[in-house]
């Protein structure tokens, strides 16, 4: 399934069409490289089927410096911490649930959509204390 991550920042766009790709491997990979960056300060991944690496590396305590593309061939923004976090993770579990939702039992089952999705609202729940 083909697909793209929309974000974007005060207007300026950031993760756009331009970097479409197999979209459930694009949310795995964007979560993995989110768990990284809240354990160890940093966290990366490539796109699924394209050597574009994303990375986010902490900046201080409230900052994210978040760089698109080899030296940032896409772009680097500097971005609050919580508010990123927060949104990616918004993006995942409202993804998971809308497949979990779209596609029958048998579907969902073999992909494991309502699992992953259970799984991210409750590490969303956990990190943000909702």
């Amino acid at each position: 399934m083909e697909g793209h991550i929309e974000l974007s920042y005060f207007g300026q766009p950031i993760l756009t069409e331009k970097l479409g790709d197999y979209i459930i491997d694009y949310w795995d990979y964007l979560f993995r490289a989110i768990k990284s960056f809240i354990k160890k300060g940093s966290g990366g991944m490539y796109l699924p089927d394209s050597p574009v690496p994303i990375d986010i590396k902490e900046q201080g305590p409230k900052w994210v410096l978040m760089t698109i593309g080899e030296g940032g061939e896409y772009g680097k923004w500097l971005l609050p911490r919580e508010e990123l976090i927060r949104a990616l993770l918004d993006g995942a579990t409202i993804f998971y649930k809308g497949l979990s939702d779209a596609f029958s039992d048998s579907i969902s089952q073999k992909y494991r959509f309502r699992e992953r999705y259970e799984y991210l609202l409750n590490f969303k729940n956990q990190y943000l204390g909702e």
